[in-house]
């Protein structure tokens, strides 16, 4: 029985320490300042160019126009 306590004990600990660990490298997560601008083009300019049922992943448009997109089967 002793030896569990202990071994709980010692787990605490190490969780602990890795969490204050974590917290140490990566920082205290402070808030980024508002970042929002105006759109780069108007919404007049928006042209739809598929009506998919799931929404699509990695959305890429070449110079020529042609539209690159991922679908994710579990995407729902």
């Amino acid at each position: 029985m002793r030896r569990l306590v202990r071994g709980l004990v010692g787990l605490v600990v190490a969780v602990v320490l890795l969490l204050l660990a974590a917290r140490a490298f990566f920082g205290g997560g402070a808030r980024l300042e508002d970042r929002t601008s105006d759109p780069a083009i108007p919404a007049s300019a928006i042209e739809q160019v598929a009506a998919l049922d799931y929404p699509p992943g990695n959305i890429a448009v070449s110079t020529a126009g042609r539209v690159f997109l991922t679908l994710h089967p579990d995407g729902k």
